[in-house]
């Protein structure tokens, strides 16, 4: 195959055998480079598709222009097997899901990060922008607030931030970055302000600038007239005022403003807003929900797979652990579940064919569930069951069904999968009195597994 050039400039050309998977950007570099990625990125069908230029375009380490290529392009590439290679396993993250969400900016960045499980959104540092910090990626989709639509993903669950990248303080008038912090007097609010020391007169008590006991080259008090020879004798420096030549108030602290550069709105700095900048990642529920088109709805403790939020699994297990502790007729068994490549294995199976596994299994593992049995996932391949009044023969039960899924297609056992399970019961001294995250961190943390391969 050939690469085929598309009719829309910028010199794009398609990656793919039988449908379109990716674009590479050929013959431009610079500032042209990133026009044109962020042409391509403003497509409102093609936007989250994975988007190369060739390696001669790459930037040099001084390039002004790598920062922002880094946030709009996946990287570069060789030639068209690698371009192909690459764009495969993009795909492969998404189960290959080609009717991924982009109708608003929401499912786009959503659509995006999805295919990109390994990447955080990062923003970069802009002296030129007004916040200091800007997400070129998120612009490139039309996005005028990147800190509201970043905040609203969040609080539903669908991102979480993974790191803080700097601590701002905005102007409350126009949300700008750029404050510069004034001195100014405290009676007439004037910038003529200076620095001066004081001195104390031991013979009458009298306190004023240093200026004002000059006389010549010596000190005299202006008050009694005594000539002042000796610090800690005659005389001793209290401590440093400040005067203003407008209304010559003297005090110790000047007043401090905020005065924004942008919008010249003055305020006090504690009245500044204070905005977080991080790095972000797609949530485990965030990724169901993409992959089920579910991007615009309201978020519900019921998953499109079956499966249950983790906070509403924490919550029910510490319901249910509570219960316990003051019902002896009451038990319950917590199962962790880690399904993973053993990456040693030289016949592990592709990433690809564990990705699919994983989300097939996160599909049917309800349907392994009986009445009143709960499970989550707060990552791939880590499930959580919650089992209520069930023992250990529900649970070698319910592990031989798990284990008939992880076979390939010709019905064969996966070669270089673990099927790992843990187990906590109710009775067990570590479950006493603790609450549904502490359950899951002891249960986390045992060294004592059962695999299954």
């Amino acid at each position: 195959m050939a690469f085929k050039t598309l009719n829309e400039g910028n010199n794009p050309v398609a990656v793919g055998r039988e449908r379109l998977l990716g674009l590479v950007i050929v013959g431009l570099s610079g500032d042209e480079l990133v026009q044109a990625a962020l042409h391509l990125r403003r497509d409102s069908t093609r936007g989250h598709y994975p988007i190369f230029a060739d390696t001669q375009a790459r930037p040099g380490q001084e390039a002004s222009q790598g920062p922002i290529l880094d946030c709009l392009l996946d990287g570069y590439v060789t030639g068209e097997d690698d371009a192909l290679t690459r764009a495969e396993q993009y795909w492969a993250a998404a189960a290959d899901n080609t009717d991924l969400p982009v109708h608003n900016n929401d499912a786009r960045l959503l659509s995006y990060l999805l295919m990109r499980p390994d990447i955080d959104l990062a923003p970069i540092r802009d002296w030129a922008s007004p916040e200091i910090y800007r997400y070129p990626l998120i612009e490139a989709f039309g996005v005028i607030d990147c800190a509201e639509l970043l905040n609203r993903l969040a609080a539903r669950g669908l991102i979480r931030r993974q790191s803080i990248v700097e601590r701002l303080r905005l102007c409350p008038a126009c949300h700008g970055g750029h404050a510069l912090f004034v001195d100014i007097c405290p009676n007439c609010e004037g910038l003529e302000i200076e620095q001066d020391q004081s001195l104390h007169c031991f013979t009458c008590g009298h306190v004023a600038g240093e200026r004002a006991f000059l006389a010549g080259a010596a000190l005299q008090c202006p008050n009694c007239r005594t000539r002042l020879r000796h610090i800690g004798t005659d005389y001793d420096r209290p401590m440093e005022h400040y005067g203003c030549r407008q209304c010559n108030e003297r005090f110790i602290d000047p007043t401090i403003i905020a005065r924004c550069s942008i919008c010249n709105h003055q305020t006090r700095p504690e009245r500044l807003i204070t905005r977080e900048i991080g790095r972000y990642t797609l949530t485990e529920q965030g990724r169901v929900c993409v992959l089920a088109g579910m991007t615009d709805e309201m978020p519900s403790p019921v998953l499109p797979d079956g499966l249950i939020t983790p906070p509403a699994f924490e919550y029910l297990l510490s319901w249910q652990s509570a219960l316990a502790d003051h019902h002896r007729q009451c038990f319950f068994t917590l199962l962790m579940l880690r399904m993973r490549r053993r990456d040693a294995s030289s016949d592990a199976p592709a990433d690809t064919q564990l990705a699919r596994k994983l989300h097939e299994l996160s599909q049917r593992i309800h349907h392994a569930l009986e009445a009143g049995e709960l499970a989550t996932r707060t990552q791939e391949g880590e499930f959580w069951i919650l089992m209520p009044q069930a023992g250990e023969e529900r649970v070698r039960e319910l592990m031989q069904t798990l284990e008939t899924w992880l076979t390939d297609d010709s019905g064969r056992p996966i070669a270089g999968v673990d099927l790992q399970a843990r187990m906590m019961a109710s009775n067990d001294p570590r479950a006493s009195g603790a609450d549904g995250p502490a359950l899951m961190q002891r249960l986390a943390s045992t060294t004592t597994e059962r695999a299954h391969a």
